[in-house]
């Protein structure tokens, strides 16, 4: 485990277990933002940043995981790497975070696109309009929500192939009464 010095911080308690609950939060609010009434303008605004701030989480938990446990590296990687859910987030991520894409090229040279469609026959079968954010990418369209939970499925996968437990804080990094 990482030794993070004396100092403890809201973001580094519970080392990767912790970021990985906080990816989780910031997944059920991008799924809850991505299909919705579409007179809810404040909540169609929040969408795309909530689905953006997920990937980066998502994205990012390969790091801490690494981070956390150097021992697993090759081996998470191998899990990692190749699958069609991390080459999109690290796609959305990585586009998110870097205005110039030379500094941190993808793999491939994916183009995409975030945006919201109208939910065809939606008045009529639930009485109101609703919205759905989609993705186009690699030349065909995805909803957010099924992104989400592919991105979540992928990452639980993992963690139980490698033996690791998102629900244990290892004790090094839990705070005492006085801390």
């Amino acid at each position: 485990m990482k030794d993070r010095g004396p100092w403890h911080s809201a973001d580094t308690v519970g080392g990767w277990t912790n970021h990985y609950w906080r990816m989780k939060r910031w997944s059920e609010a991008a799924r809850k933002a991505s299909y919705i009434p579409a007179h809810e303008t404040d909540e169609h605004l929040r969408a795309d940043d909530l689905f953006l701030s997920y990937c980066i989480w998502a994205h990012s938990l390969l790091e801490w995981i690494v981070t956390d446990h150097p021992e697993l590296a090759e081996q998470i990687k191998k899990h990692v790497y190749g699958r069609p859910e991390w080459d999109m987030v690290r796609s959305f991520a990585n586009r998110t975070r870097h205005f110039d894409q030379s500094r941190n090229p993808m793999p491939k040279d994916t183009y995409w696109r975030l945006f919201r469609v109208a939910v065809p026959f939606s008045k009529q079968l639930k009485g109101t309009d609703f919205v759905e954010w989609v993705v186009y990418y690699d030349g065909k369209r995805h909803e957010v929500a099924s992104i989400v939970r592919n991105i979540d499925e992928m990452w639980d996968n993992i963690i139980e192939q490698m033996g690791l437990d998102q629900n244990q804080i290892p004790d090094e990094l839990k705070v005492d009464a006085e801390g």
